[in-house]
Protein backbone atom coordinates (compact mmCIF):
# COMPACT_ATOMS: atom_id res chain seq x y z
CA UNK A 1 0.00 0.00 0.00
CA UNK A 2 1.41 3.55 -0.69
CA UNK A 3 2.92 5.51 2.19
CA UNK A 4 1.16 8.71 1.81
CA UNK A 5 4.35 10.44 3.54
CA UNK A 6 5.82 9.53 0.20
CA UNK A 7 2.84 11.07 -2.44
CA UNK A 8 5.73 13.26 -3.14
CA UNK A 9 7.90 10.94 -4.43
CA UNK A 10 5.54 9.55 -6.38
CA UNK A 11 4.52 12.91 -7.75
CA UNK A 12 8.10 13.37 -9.17
CA UNK A 13 8.07 9.83 -10.24
CA UNK A 14 4.76 10.83 -12.49
CA UNK A 15 5.85 14.58 -13.51
CA UNK A 16 9.08 12.64 -15.27
CA UNK A 17 7.21 10.57 -17.25
CA UNK A 18 5.92 11.51 -20.76
CA UNK A 19 2.94 9.43 -20.35
CA UNK A 20 -0.04 11.54 -20.16
CA UNK A 21 -2.89 8.83 -19.56
CA UNK A 22 -3.14 5.67 -17.32
CA UNK A 23 -5.47 2.84 -17.04
CA UNK A 24 -5.94 1.41 -13.16
CA UNK A 25 -3.15 -1.18 -13.94
CA UNK A 26 -0.89 0.91 -15.19
CA UNK A 27 -1.18 3.95 -12.82
CA UNK A 28 -0.67 1.43 -9.98
CA UNK A 29 2.17 -0.03 -11.48
CA UNK A 30 4.01 3.46 -11.70
CA UNK A 31 2.78 3.89 -8.18
CA UNK A 32 3.99 0.71 -6.61
CA UNK A 33 0.48 0.03 -5.19
CA UNK A 34 -2.52 -2.20 -5.74
CA UNK A 35 -4.82 -1.71 -8.66
CA UNK A 36 -7.59 -1.79 -5.86
CA UNK A 37 -6.74 1.43 -3.72
CA UNK A 38 -6.88 2.99 -7.38
CA UNK A 39 -10.11 1.71 -8.11
CA UNK A 40 -11.33 2.63 -4.53
CA UNK A 41 -9.71 5.84 -4.55
CA UNK A 42 -11.95 6.64 -8.06
CA UNK A 43 -15.23 5.03 -6.22
CA UNK A 44 -14.88 7.06 -3.47
CA UNK A 45 -14.35 10.44 -6.19
CA UNK A 46 -10.81 10.92 -4.84
CA UNK A 47 -9.16 10.56 -7.66
CA UNK A 48 -11.10 11.46 -11.78
CA UNK A 49 -11.54 9.11 -14.20
CA UNK A 50 -13.21 9.07 -17.29
CA UNK A 51 -15.67 5.65 -16.76
CA UNK A 52 -17.71 3.32 -19.04
CA UNK A 53 -20.51 1.81 -17.70
CA UNK A 54 -18.25 1.71 -14.21
CA UNK A 55 -15.30 0.14 -15.84
CA UNK A 56 -12.28 3.09 -15.23
CA UNK A 57 -11.13 3.26 -18.59
CA UNK A 58 -8.67 6.27 -18.44
CA UNK A 59 -6.90 8.77 -15.83
CA UNK A 60 -5.00 11.31 -16.76
CA UNK A 61 -1.54 12.37 -15.39
CA UNK A 62 -2.85 15.58 -14.00
CA UNK A 63 -5.56 13.75 -12.08
CA UNK A 64 -3.31 11.55 -10.69
CA UNK A 65 -1.08 14.44 -9.60
CA UNK A 66 -4.14 16.12 -7.86
CA UNK A 67 -4.88 13.01 -5.72
CA UNK A 68 -1.53 12.04 -4.60
CA UNK A 69 -1.24 15.92 -3.65
CA UNK A 70 -4.64 16.27 -2.05
CA UNK A 71 -3.50 12.45 0.14
CA UNK A 72 0.17 14.32 0.88
CA UNK A 73 -1.88 17.60 2.87
CA UNK A 74 -1.67 17.01 6.77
Amino acid sequence: MLEWPRAYEHIGVLESLHQEHFSVDELADVLDISPAVVRSAVRRGELQAYTVDHRIVDITRADAIKWLNDRAKP
